[in-house]
């Protein structure tokens, strides 16, 4: 009879734990689905997909990010063999269970996990850069962005930098002021936004500006005393008292002129020039620890041809290097004082009387020295009416195309004159001969 009893509990015991499972649901009253799969993923949705021989019949579904405990996750009702899962996370991994509500049957059994991941979101670039609040040493930035950025990477440099060799700084804001910029200086600004750790969109911009000086422009440039290798030049100082002076052929470019520094003003341009061309000047103001200011406008000077002055007066003219020629020992004029003036019919000449040896008659040769547009100065040919014998004149021949250049800027107070001495016939040559001038 015990035997019998306690066999009798064992199968009520077996019954009650078969018939409750906590929920008051029968698995086996109904088929689970089966073949479930993500499809159509995207950075924040994806559309779940399941088969199920059961007709009329509902599903539950529930998510979660991978790992989750069946009763911890999202849950879902269809009445279809698909549900759309919206409002997901960016490049993150999720599971998924189907069961079939079998109505006054209860539940399948759950199926799954079925696995998949987000996509990672786009990141777009920033837009709309723009700069204002420009100081001399600093500058606001503000953009847009379309709000998936955790934060933005702001680069910037001096203006043509290369990304990456910049000065980078970390903003949370699409606004951000930046200060310690050199006055006076270009700039270029670029912005990525940061969606994620592993996920940056490209860089935006350039934004350009050129930072305001810390002190004033110079204005109101001139120049006089204008000469073949020198003119003054002045300028409407401010509260400055410091300047640097940039110069040279018209159409240079700045940074590659003649640079002076210098606290006069005006100021007298003596280096680089030439005769007969055009400059640019300009001229801005030194404000210390700060820099510069901004360049002044371009003041545009052509020197004189050259001046009136040179090669005017008393020389002493003296051989340098005299050939021998035909009975002249070593020397081909007369030492002695000559005077050199302008010739009536060409300004661009200077003439002096000079006796070339041998000398057979007391009056002197004329002797033409010629400027040329450069500001050389070359000997014309002379013809003394010289000769080896009696048909063969001794003269000085292509004198202009083979004397040396001599600069009219340079000091005329002793200049050397080059030229070929070509005695023709038996006396040879031609021989390379030179005289000098010395100012007296």
């Amino acid at each position: 009879m015990k035997k019998i009893l306690v066999l009798l509990s064992i199968v009520c015991l077996m019954y009650a734990c078969s018939s409750d499972d906590g929920n008051s649901e029968n698995p086996s009253a109904c088929s689970s689905p089966t073949g479930i799969l993500a499809n159509s993923i995207t950075s924040n949705s994806a559309v779940i997909n399941w088969s199920s021989n059961t007709q009329n019949v509902t599903f539950e579904i529930q998510y979660g990010v991978t790992g989750f405990g069946l009763g911890n996750g999202n849950t879902l009702n269809s009445g279809s063999t698909n549900v759309a899962l919206n409002g997901l996370t960016s490049n993150t991994s999720y599971q998924v269970y189907v069961r079939t509500n079998c109505g006054e049957n209860g539940f399948s059994d759950w199926v799954g996990p079925s696995s998949f991941s987000t996509s990672e979101q786009a990141c777009n670039n920033p837009t709309d850069l723009q700069l204002f609040n420009l100081i001399d040493d600093g500058v606001s930035l503000a953009w847009s962005s379309d709000g998936s950025a955790m934060s933005f990477d702001i680069e910037y440099g001096i203006s043509g930098f290369a990304i990456g060799e910049g000065t980078v700084i970390n903003s949370s804001n699409t606004f951000i002021e930046i200060t310690g910029l050199t006055p006076s200086t270009p700039y270029d600004f670029y912005v990525k936004a940061n969606c994620s750790n592993s996920n940056s969109s490209d860089y935006s911009g350039p934004a350009s500006i050129t930072t305001e000086a810390a002190c004033a422009t110079p204005f109101g440039l001139d120049f006089f005393d204008l000469l073949a290798c020198s003119f003054s030049v002045y300028w409407q100082a401010n509260d400055e008292t410091s300047w640097q002076i940039e110069y040279g052929e018209v159409g240079f470019t700045l940074g590659n002129g003649t640079i002076i520094n210098t606290s006069n003003q005006p100021y007298v341009i003596t280096e680089n020039l030439s005769p007969g061309t055009t400059y640019e000047v300009y001229v801005r103001a030194n404000c210390g620890s700060q820099g510069y200011s901004a360049y002044s406008d371009a003041l545009v000077v052509t020197t004189n041809q050259f001046d009136d002055s040179f090669l005017i007066g008393e020389y002493l003219i003296q051989d340098v290097n005299a050939t021998t020629g035909p009975g002249n020992g070593t020397e081909n004029f007369e030492m002695g004082t000559v005077t050199l003036d302008i010739d009536p019919s060409n300004p661009n000449r200077r003439v002096f009387y000079v006796n070339v040896l041998p000398a057979f008659t007391t009056e002197g040769s004329e002797i033409i020295l010629e400027i040329n547009g450069s500001g050389s100065v070359t000997l014309n040919d002379v013809n003394p009416g010289v000769s080896c014998d009696a048909t063969t004149p001794f003269i000085y021949t292509s004198a202009g195309s083979n004397n040396s250049s001599i600069d009219s800027c340079s000091d005329n107070n002793f200049i050397v004159i080059n030229y070929i001495e070509d005695p023709q016939g038996s006396c040879g040559g031609p021989f390379n001969s030179s005289f000098s001038l010395t100012k007296q």
